[in-house]
């Protein structure tokens, strides 16, 4: 029986020598220890031992093998999507070397509260443009989801679109992602650059595709997206409406823009809807 204050001391000293004899004395690299749920293989990852990583796998370590829940990370996670949230600089080589070992690159515990989403969303919410470019190189789904707060599905170029990365965005469309998917369930790209007001993502959509009335998730449209942000998104406002934009769309319960910019307390945006023929309607019909 491996000591396992021992094993996590050799992981953090990076002493090769240490590990070799652990693993002859019968440690077993896809054992959960209590130190976040992590296995050995995970504890190398996280810490960035690359040496240590493959002598784990070469010692039947599973690339694939799930951590286990925890107070102090609940959710769970593969060894891939440990190195993803890594800062060690060798969690690029760490990553390559998973894969050479056969770890899923698409592998995820699934939408739920104890899982962290897909590994390349989990990439670009880091906005490591590097590890997305690698999972992507080696099957990453670009078509891959999880499913947000709101109930809606957000797939990797609507991620990207969030947190705002432009190059990440040109990357996944090189990669097949489609920026003019819509329905009823998923948060478009355009809605979340347009929540967010990131402005320079939104025209960058507009020059591949121009869609002002593209409908998401709950049949609503990038401009209720911008109303209803805590941001005042005047100026991504203003683009959409000259853009197309219808100000009278209605969604799914039944309200205009104008409702939830009211309820939002955007006065300006208030004005500039009336101003453009926006009327208040809510519940299907228009107050007087």
């Amino acid at each position: 029986m491996v000591n396992e204050k021992e094993l996590i001391k050799t992981i953090e000293n990076n002493d090769v020598s240490k590990l070799n004899k652990l693993l002859t004395k019968g440690l077993n690299p896809n054992e959960h220890t209590t130190l976040k749920g992590f296995t050995p293989i995970h504890l190398a990852v996280i810490s960035g031992r690359l040496e240590m990583v493959e002598i784990l796998l070469q010692h039947g370590g599973d690339p694939n093998v799930l951590s286990k829940s925890s107070r102090e990370l609940p959710e769970l996670l593969t060894p891939l999507q440990t190195a993803i949230i890594s800062r060690a600089p060798e969690k690029y080589d760490i990553t390559r070397t998973l894969i050479r070992y056969g770890a899923n690159v698409n592998l995820f515990k699934s939408n739920s509260d104890i899982g962290m989403g897909p590994p390349v969303i989990m990439a670009i919410a880091k906005k490591d443009y590097t590890m997305v470019k690698l999972l992507l190189d080696n099957g990453a789904d670009v078509n891959a989801y999880i499913i947000g707060k709101d109930g809606c599905q957000v797939k990797p170029i609507g991620q990207a679109a969030y947190v705002g990365d432009v190059k990440i965005v040109e990357l996944l469309i090189q990669y097949g992602a489609k920026v003019e998917e819509s329905n009823d369930n998923l948060s478009t790209p355009y809605h979340l650059s347009a929540y967010k007001g990131y402005l320079d993502i939104l025209k960058f959509l507009f020059n591949i595709y121009p869609a002002p009335n593209i409908v998401g998730c709950y049949k609503t449209t990038p401009l209720f997206s911008a109303a209803l942000s805590n941001l005042e998104n005047l100026d991504v406002i203003k683009f959409l409406v000259e853009a197309g934009a219808d100000v009278n769309f209605i969604d799914m319960m039944g309200n205009s823009v104008l409702y939830y910019a009211l309820r939002q307390k955007k006065s300006t945006v208030v004005s500039y809807l009336t101003e453009h023929g926006g009327r208040l309607i809510t519940g299907g019909k228009e107050a007087r």
